[in-house]
């Protein structure tokens, strides 16, 4: 009986569909209320920035140790959205965009049973494993923290959906949906971007130089949409393009000479911060920074990153390894296991009871990790999947490698928009795992009727070539 159950997909039906959005729903309001139960909710950058806009001083904001004027700091999208909320339900009201949030990480699951059916259509038990996804606390939370990071969950999730639908079926209503997303993410912010810079790339090697003018009409649709704020920087600053304007400072931030690695800093704070890194430049460069713009302030903590970078790999080379392989760890797997991670909740107020939250995401990280490498090399291994996980491989290595570059942060953040479709392959792994162990290599196909009945001819495969 549980079997006959595991073989038909939970999302069979519109109406499973419907009930596992229901079921998402419903743990991302838990989340809400438990997220506001132990902590207050605070929009950080984007917050003051929608204060300035509210206040009528503009876009605007005083960063990277320079005066209060024009920034571009953050991406504007999800600024507006606080605005937008601040004007219409009053300043530092946060449950509206909590409970939207909550409805678009619902709609989550759904795209990667999407991806599921298209991908590994012979292993309907996989769609199960969706409820799972919870267990990853840092996805959960998000329904409730106040990030752009929600924002690009759903972005990048719907993209990876998307590339696969294009890559088999090119169509007009795929690559123009490619590029709305692409230009949305732009705005949203700049590193979930490389899943469709990359994902384009990966589109023409997949059309076989077939379909040029389809991809050449997604990537026009994206630069249209994000050309208002380039044009805007570069009235403001002088410079084109400028999505967000910190990536020097946040390489200053991981690479001068009192980095950790995001893991602690001399200032006994679970993060690290430019606060701290500020105090390494002179009185004379200091006072520099004062006199110059924004995107100015960035190239010039940029130029010092450089500087820093260059000195210790010449000095300390197996140091400077140690430093970024820390700051990769801290990229996975966050300050869970910090020594000093309760004085550093106290410290920005927040309940210390919160470090056994932080403590047991450490879990589902390992475990995510771990599954989701074997899933990916494992669907490396197949005819069909291949191209595929080789996608969602180079997407990981390089969104990694930013971070590893820069340094982590605080609960994963930077990871989570990642987490979905890293879950599926997850899933696959442990999929996987369990067929290796009970032997089971026999190759069947899906079932002659039903949602799955037409896939042979829709993906060219095959009736031979699955597992069973």
């Amino acid at each position: 009986m549980f079997k006959k159950i595991l073989r038909t997909p939970v999302d069979a039906t519109l109406i499973r569909q419907v009930m596992v959005f229901g079921f998402f729903l419903i743990i991302n309001l838990i989340s809400v209320i438990l997220f506001n139960r132990f902590c207050t909710p605070t929009g950080y950058e984007y917050e003051r920035i929608a204060r300035s806009l509210i206040k009528g001083t503009g876009y605007s904001g005083a960063y990277l140790g320079g005066p209060f004027g024009a920034t571009s700091f953050m991406a504007p999208l999800y600024t507006c959205l606080i605005y937008l909320s601040f004007k219409v339900f009053g300043v530092g009201n946060y449950l509206q965009i909590q409970l939207l949030q909550g409805l678009l990480l619902a709609l989550v699951p759904l795209f990667l049973l999407r991806i599921r059916r298209q991908l590994f259509p012979e292993l309907p038990e996989i769609s199960w494993g969706v409820f799972l996804l919870p267990a990853i606390l840092p996805f959960t939370m998000y329904a409730a923290y106040i990030s752009a990071a929600t924002i690009s969950i759903i972005l990048v999730t719907a993209g990876f959906s998307l590339f696969l639908d294009a890559s088999e079926h090119p169509s007009w209503h795929s690559v123009i949906a490619l590029g709305v997303l692409a230009g949305i993410t732009g705005l949203t912010d700049p590193v979930p971007l490389l899943v469709f810079i990359i994902g384009f790339i990966w589109l023409l090697f997949r059309w076989r130089g077939q379909g040029i003018l389809h991809w050449l009409v997604g990537v026009v649709i994206a630069l249209i949409i994000v050309s208002p704020w380039l044009y805007r920087n570069y009235q403001k600053f002088g410079a084109f393009p400028v999505l967000k304007g910190q990536f020097g400072a946040n390489v200053f931030i991981g690479n001068n000479p009192l980095a950790t690695g995001g893991v602690n800093t001399p200032h006994g704070l679970v993060r690290e911060s430019i606060n701290g890194a500020y105090d390494l430049l002179s009185p004379a460069e200091k006072e520099a920074l004062w006199q110059l713009n924004e995107l100015q302030r960035d190239r010039f903590y940029m130029r010092k990153a450089l500087g820093y970078i260059y000195n210790w790999i010449k000095k300390d080379p197996f140091g400077y390894l140690k430093l970024k392989l820390k700051c990769l760890l801290y990229f996975w797997f966050g300050n869970a296991w910090n020594i000093d991670l309760q004085k550093g909740l106290v410290l920005r107020g927040a309940n210390p009871k919160l470090a056994i939250f932080f403590t047991l995401a450490l879990i589902p990280s390992f475990l995510l990790l771990i599954l989701s490498s074997i899933g990916i090399i494992a669907a490396l291994g197949g005819e069909r999947t291949r191209a595929y996980a080789f996608l969602v491989l180079v997407v990981a290595t390089l969104w990694s490698g930013t971070y590893m570059l820069t340094h982590g942060h605080t609960f994963n953040r930077f990871r989570v928009p990642l987490d979905p479709i890293l879950f599926l392959f997850g899933l696959y792994g442990l999929t996987v795992i369990f067929r290796s162990r009970h032997g089971i290599s026999e190759m069947t196909c899906p079932p002659k009727t039903g949602p799955l009945a037409n896939i042979e001819g829709s993906y060219g495969y095959k009736r031979n070539c699955r597992l069973e």
